[in-house]
C-alpha cells in the first residue's frame, strides 16, 4: 500500500504524459513511469500529493500536533516553534475560539518554506474549531524537523496563544 505526502506540484499530469516507459524528474527527485502513474492516482485522492511511499496502513494514523501556549504581550509578536518526532503531515489548524480574534498568524514555516502563498497576515478565526472549508496541506515534517509560526496579539491585553494542528502521522 502507499501512502500520500508532501505538497502540490502542478506540472504532473503533464509529465505523467511524457513518462510511459521512462523515468522522469519531478521536483529533483526521480520517479519511474509506474511511480508516475501512482502519483496520479494519488492525485486523484488528493490533489496536493506529490509523492507516494510504501507504507503498511496501520502504520498511518490521525494524531493531534499540540502548538505550545505562549503569552504575547498586548500589541506584540512571537515566534512559536514546533518540533515533530515522527513523520507528519499537518492537515488542519484549529486555534482556541476564546483568542481566535486576538491574533493575527502572520506565517507558518516549515523547515525553511513558508506555508503561505504570498507575505502576509490572515487573521486566526479562519482556523476556528467551528471553521468552514479550514483544511490545509502544508509540507510534511520529517523526524526533528521544525514549524515556526509567526503569531501577532493585536489586542490591547496580554493574550495566550493556544492552538493544535490535526493530520496523519506516518511512523
Amino acid at each position: 500500500m502507499y501512502d500520500i505526502i508532501g505538497a502540490a506540484l502542478d506540472d504532473l499530469d503533464e509529465l505523467a504524459g511524457d513518462a510511459i516507459g521512462l523515468d522522469t524528474i519531478i521536483g529533483g527527485v526521480k520517479f519511474s513511469a509506474s511511480e508516475v502513474r501512482g502519483l496520479q492516482k494519488a492525485r486523484a485522492i488528493d490533489p496536493n500529493a506529490v509523492a507516494t511511499v510504501r507504507q503498511k496502513q496501520d502504520q498511518r494514523r490521525r494524531k493531534v500536533l499540540p502548538v505550545p501556549a505562549t503569552s504575547v504581550a498586548a500589541g506584540a509578536s512571537a515566534v512559536v516553534t514546533i518540533e515533530t518526532q515522527e513523520t507528519y503531515r499537518p492537515e488542519r489548524l484549529i486555534v482556541a475560539s476564546a483568542i481566535a480574534g486576538s491574533f493575527l498568524i502572520t506565517d507558518i514555516v516549515v523547515g525553511t518554506r513558508s506555508q503561505f502563498s504570498t507575505p502576509g497576515d490572515c487573521p486566526s478565526e479562519i482556523f476556528s474549531p467551528d471553521a468552514v472549508d479550514a483544511n490545509v496541506h502544508f509540507d510534511t515534517l520529517n523526524v526533528g524537523a521544525k514549524m515556526t509560526m509567526r503569531i501577532t496579539n493585536f489586542s490591547a491585553v496580554l493574550a495566550v496563544f493556544r492552538a493544535a494542528f490535526l493530520g496523519t502521522s506516518l511512523s
